[in-house]
């Protein structure tokens, strides 16, 4: 019964996130292995390599995007 649960759950947030992918209109091709980084500076990449490892999570760490519209922030 707990397999058939886990199952359920995990189907449900496989659906959930290709859902919200769709509707969020992000091109599926922009990933952090398409991103040219030799584009930015060498601090842009030491953050951009911060934010993609994620461990302002784990350390409970805001994270601001400041910027003009349409600009993007990585």
């Amino acid at each position: 019964m707990y397999e058939l649960a886990t199952r359920e759950e995990e189907q449900r947030t496989g659906r959930r996130t290709a859902r919200l992918l769709r509707q969020s209109g992000l091109p599926q091709d922009k990933t952090f292995r398409t991103f040219h980084l030799a584009r930015l500076s060498p601090t842009l990449q030491l953050q951009l390599e911060r934010l993609r490892s994620a461990t302002f999570l784990e350390t409970a760490i805001n994270v601001i995007a400041v910027g003009s519209p349409g600009v993007g922030k990585p």
